[in-house]
Order: structure tokens, then C-alpha cells, then sequence
């Protein structure tokens, strides 16, 4: 494809650098010349060009965006299609990915996760309002602003939702990490589908490591289908119940058993985020029909009976367009696109075996006696303070897998007890931070002291102090807060800070926070007022009122454009908005055409006056 770089699209987009390259389109950092905008251009690779179904599926992304408008799904400013370049000019987001966010941070803090989670579940109740199911969402394609607000894109694969989802386009589709059920089976996709996606993000979030994962991205496509996630608990014990109980739910293998709406996610969520310590209580993955395409894949491996081949058919089909997405070759010379009443009966796969547990085993001559079917290979060496030195700490694939005999597994191994960083536990609650500390081997001793601003009951400091690194059983003293030693505490000034910070800062600070929602102007969430003043000295477990914005009242911006007339040589232009006039200015014959951009909220008319004679009226919804 030649580079665009330098060069203008349609005399108002100058190229300026590539900032992206995907599977089947380059996207340009570019200034709408316009109104010297920082914009993003996404262009149509030129090889698929010529391809009917690439050309589909990206004019479909730009029909999906255009039919949305929300803070947290890009915006999309115009689209050209024409002879030589398809391309669509979209709102420039300066951050990073979600999934970069959490591979920097290991894992997040269940409140960061949930403040997340939250905002890619109003996009989607959005887009899903509008009749649009993602279809991919993952955190790649969730963009995160310095801000701390997020914003969903990529909806190269959207469509618009029917009662018939089930194509073959459909199965070959979805990033298979974090793929529903029934995206790689082929079945039927809705709304629910983008909500599996959601429980895996948050799992991962708040886990640091995705549920399901294998060495190849078929096996990991058979994991979503059969096998159950370790719980979230099991990985983070301090994760809340409440938050596991939203996350199993949101990724139950049955559709009918997960949240039917976005809305509906978002409601427990709310909750869990004003009551931490709720428990849901769901019952997780209780299908009473488990899905059997494990048993479809023997079957037609073993290839022993043609009738059952042809049964399952439309299942190995919906896997191996799971392989499609991935670009794998399956077996061989089987085809990616057969499994219909005539399709050709499988060939016999070689051999597989089932990988089992070498965790806690040492590496050595006799493991290797022992597992004859599979090759052991030591990939790294890294310190533990659970294995002693020559034991397996983890395995590539986990045990569970079906692998070709001979394939190899992969190990880490101990090198021992090695070094150990004391981490900031400063501000945690002390259980809190006792626990984390004595989960990597280290020993806690307790000393209280007064504070002034560190809460009651949590961490002042560390001795040693975070950042220094001692060998594992090293005792780590925590200086623990007794709160201010006089009663009296000062009430802290939150006006403009988000609800949820605004609660734990008055929270920590000693006070008992109530919460009323108002009209405003301000963003959704933002706190306006407060019921005490900043700096007000109060008694400890104070009651105090803040007063949180609905964003009732902001008013949003629309793009108008006007066609002016071409008989006369000058003539006024007025427009009016709901009768108050918002524009006038002389034109003459050459301008040909106004873009007017107005603000306003919900549904105003608008009119154009040419001279003072009403040419044209109609509705504009700003809230759309």
C-alpha cells in the first residue's frame, strides 16, 4: 500500500505520521485543515481493495459508528469512499490501551476495575440501545485516557443485530481470548455476547491474567466452550465476593444464564460499588445441557463413524473458524469452510495425549521417564518462595490440555528463595497489608502510633520502607494509625472531585457520607456541593451531604449544514435556534453550502432564514 504520509485527502485532511497498522487497514495521525483538528484516519489496506467482503466490512464500521454518540465510544467525523481509497476520519484519543494499562500494573485494584468496567458498559448499553452488537470487544480495543475515562473503538466487525446472527462470517470472528461461547460455535450472537466479553476484562483486571489460556488459540476456543475459570477468589483471595459473584455471572457459558442487558450489569455494579460487602449469590455455569462439542472433536478425529461426523458437522465447523481468526492451519488439507451433509470425512489426526499436573514436581531424569508422551522443555528459571530450588512452578500448557504426542511443555522452574521488594502498603488497611506481606514470605510485627491524616487502622509506614529488597522470612514492622489523637477532625473539601473519590476521602477522613443526586452542568458524577464546608472542624462520624451532578443539564454540539442559494450575488444569512437567533451573516452565491456547528439539549427546532424569509425548518436532537 503507498504511503500517505505528507500527503491531503479530499483538500482538507494532511497526513502526518502512521500510528497504527492493523489486519486490513493503516491508521493516520492527520489535522483537519478545516479547523486545524487533530484527527484519525483509518484507509483501507489497497490489497483488499478489490475484496468485495473486506470492502463490507469496512463500510460497516463506519455505518456502526456513525449511529453512535457517546463519551465513551469514538466519534466518527466523516467517511470517503471512492475510487481510489476507502477511509474514515475519527475523533484522535492520546493514551493507551486497556490491555497495555493492565500489563504496566500487573493487575488493578477491584475499585479502578469496577470504575473501568463501568464506563465500557455505558458505551455498550448505548450501541446495544441502537440495535449494534460489538462483537470484538477485548481490552485492546479500549482506549484509555489520561483522565481516567475510557473510550471503546474498533467496531470493524459491529453489526447491526437481527433475529438471525449466525453466519459463517460470524463464527470466523471475535479475538479468542476473550470470544463467547456461542461466537465460537458458530450460534446465534447478541448483546449477551458483548457482556461474556465484558466478565473476562474484569476477571482480568482484577486477576491480572485472563481465564482461559493455552498454547494455541485452538485449545483456548475449546476452554471457552467446556471448561469452568478458577474463580477470581482463587487467584486474589481479597477480591470481593460480591465482585466475583458479577463476574461469573457476566461469563456463565449459557446465555439465558448471564446478564440479559447491559443495563442489568451495570444496576449490580452500582450496587456492589455504594455496598462493597453485597453478595449476588448466582449460580454459576449451571447449565443442565453442557455444551458436548469435546466429544464432537473426538468423534470426527477418531473418524470411526461417518454418521456422527456428519451430526456434529456444523460444530467442528464453529471451531475451526475459530482458527480462521487466528490464522492456523487445522489438520492440514481439511477445509476451513466445508461441514455440510457432503463434506469429506476427516483424516485421523495423530495421536493425543492429555497433559498432567507437573507443578510441584522437581525437573529431573525420572520426570522425564515418567511423562514419556510429552517433551519437557525448561523454559526459565526465576526465584520462588513457595518451590524449593529444581521444582516446577508453573507449566505451558496448563495440565487438562489435549496435545499431539511429542509436543512440548514448557516449564518454569525455582531457582530458590530469592530477593523480595517490599511493596507500598501505605494507606492499605492493616489485615490488608498484613496479608499481602505474609503471602510473599515475609513476617509482620505491628506498632501503633497518632495520625493526623492517615485513617484509623491503616498503614502509616513500613520498616523496612517500600523498595528495599530482603530475603524471604525477613520480619517487616507496619506502623499502624490510632487516628488523630484529639477527636476533632477537618472536614476535606471535595467539590469537583468524581463521586467515588469524593467518598473515600470523606470516609477516611472519619465522616459518614450521604449521597444526593441534583441538575447541573457539570459532567455526570461530579460533585457540586458539600453540606459542610472545607476545613470545618467536626467530631468524628459526622454526618455529611454531598450533592452529585446527573448532568441533566450540559448541553452538547451538533454539526448543521445549510445549502445557500446561487441566484444572487450577496444575501443575509440568519439561522435560529428554538426562535433565538445563533448565527447572520452576508453570503454570497460562491459559499454554495454553511456548516454550522450549534449547541443546544434534546430535541430544538431549527430555522434558516435567507433575507429574512423562512427558507428551511426542521428538528435537532442533541442528545443523540
Amino acid at each position: 500500500m503507498k504511503n500517505l504520509v505528507g500527503k491531503i485527502l479530499e483538500n482538507r485532511y494532511r497526513i502526518q505520521e502512521v500510528i497504527g497498522v492493523g489486519g486490513m487497514s493503516v491508521v493516520y495521525k492527520a489535522v483537519d485543515l478545516s479547523d486545524n483538528k487533530i484527527v484519525a484516519v483509518k484507509v483501507l489496506k489497497q490489497e483488499f481493495f478489490e475484496d468485495e467482503q473486506f470492502r463490507l466490512r469496512f463500510i460497516n464500521e463506519s455505518k456502526a459508528i456513525a449511529m453512535l454518540s457517546h463519551k465513551n465510544i469514538v466519534k466518527i467525523y466523516d467517511v470517503g469512499l471512492n475510487d481510489d481509497l476507502y477511509f474514515i476520519v475519527m475523533e484522535y484519543i492520546d493514551g493507551i490501551t486497556l490491555k497495555q494499562y493492565i500489563e504496566q500494573q500487573g493487575r488493578l485494584s477491584w475499585r479502578e476495575a469496577v470504575y473501568f468496567v463501568s464506563q465500557v458498559l455505558e458505551a455498550l448499553r448505548h450501541a446495544h440501545q441502537k440495535g449494534i452488537v460489538h462483537r470484538d470487544i477485548k481490552p485492546q480495543n479500549i482506549m484509555l485516557l489520561s483522565s481516567g475515562a475510557i473510550c471503546v473503538t474498533d467496531f470493524g466487525i459491529a453489526r447491526i443485530a437481527t433475529n438471525n446472527t449466525h453466519t459463517m462470517a460470524d463464527k470466523a470472528i471475535g479475538s479468542v481470548h476473550y470470544i463467547s461461547p456461542e461466537q465460537v460455535s458458530g450460534g446465534k450472537t447478541d448483546f449477551r455476547s458483548d457482556l461474556y466479553s465484558v466478565g473476562v476484562i474484569l476477571y482480568e483486571m482484577v486477576t491480572g491474567k485472563v481465564p482461559f489460556d493455552a498454547e494455541n488459540p485452538v485449545s483456548v476456543a475449546l476452554m471457552q466452550l467446556q471448561s469452568t475459570p478458577k474463580r477470581p477468589s482463587e487467584l486474589v483471595p481479597d477480591i470481593p465476593d460480591g465482585l466475583e459473584d458479577i463476574i461469573l455471572k457476566a461469563m456463565a457459558k449459557n446465555p439465558d444464564l448471564r446478564y440479559q442487558s447491559a443495563s442489568e450489569m451495570l444496576a449490580d455494579i452500582d450496587e456492589f460499588k455504594h455496598n462493597p460487602s453485597a453478595r449476588f449469590e448466582y449460580k454459576y455455569f449451571s447449565d443442565e445441557n453442557p455444551t458436548k462439542y469435546m466429544d464432537a472433536i473426538k468423534t470426527e478425529r477418531r473418524a470411526a463413524e461417518p454418521k456422527k461426523q456428519k451430526k456434529y458437522a456444523g460444530v467442528i465447523t464453529g471451531i475451526l473458524a475459530a482458527v480462521v481468526l487466528v490464522g492456523l492451519l487445522i489438520f492440514g488439507a481439511v477445509s476451513l469452510f466445508g461441514g455440510g451433509e457432503d463434506a469429506p470425512a476427516a483424516p485421523v489426526v495423530e495421536e493425543e495425549v492429555v497433559v498432567e499436573n507437573l507443578v510441584g514436581q522437581k525437573l529431573d531424569r525420572t520426570l522425564e521417564e515418567r511423562y514419556p508422551d510429552i517433551k519437557i522443555v525448561e523454559e526459565r528459571r526465576e526465584p520462588s518462595d513457595k518451590f524449593e530450588e529444581g521444582y516446577i512452578i508453573s507449566q505451558s500448557p496448563e495440565d487438562g490440555i489435549r496435545i499431539k504426542k511429542g509436543s512440548e511443555v514448557k516449564v518454569v522452574v525455582s531457582s530458590g528463595k530469592g530477593k523480595i521488594s517490599i511493596p507500598d502498603v501505605s494507606g492499605e488497611d492493616y489485615n490488608k497489608a498484613k496479608s499481602e506481606l505474609e503471602g510473599m514470605g515475609l513476617t509482620v510485627k505491628r506498632t501503633e502510633s497518632y495520625h493526623d491524616t492517615v485513617g484509623e487502622g491503616k498503614v502509616i509506614s513500613s520498616n523496612p520502607k517500600e523498595g528495599t529488597e530482603v530475603e524471604a522470612d525477613s520480619v517487616v514492622t507496619l506502623r499502624v494509625s490510632l487516628g488523630p489523637e484529639n477527636t476533632k477532625i477537618k472536614v476535606p473539601g471535595v467539590v469537583g472531585e468524581r463521586e467515588s473519590a469524593a467518598q473515600k476521602t470523606l470516609s477516611d477522613a472519619g465522616l459518614v457520607v450521604t449521597i444526593k443526586t441534583v441538575d447541573s452542568d457539570q459532567p455526570e458524577g461530579t460533585v457540586v456541593a458539600q453540606s459542610i464546608d472545607k476545613d470545618t472542624e467536626v467530631e468524628k462520624n459526622t454526618s455529611i451531604e454531598i450533592s452529585v451532578s446527573n448532568g441533566s443539564k450540559i448541553t452538547y454540539e451538533k454539526e448543521q449544514s445549510f445549502i445557500l442559494p446561487t441566484d444572487k450575488e450577496s444575501f443575509v444569512v440568519t439561522v435560529k435556534l428554538d426562535g433565538v437567533k445563533v448565527y447572520e451573516e452576508i453570503h454570497t452565491a460562491e459559499d454554495k453550502l454553511l456548516k454550522l456547528t450549534l449547541k443546544g439539549r434534546g430535541s430544538q427546532i431549527v430555522e434558516l432564514y435567507i433575507d429574512g424569509v423562512l427558507k428551511e425548518s426542521g428538528y435537532i436532537n442533541f442528545n443523540e
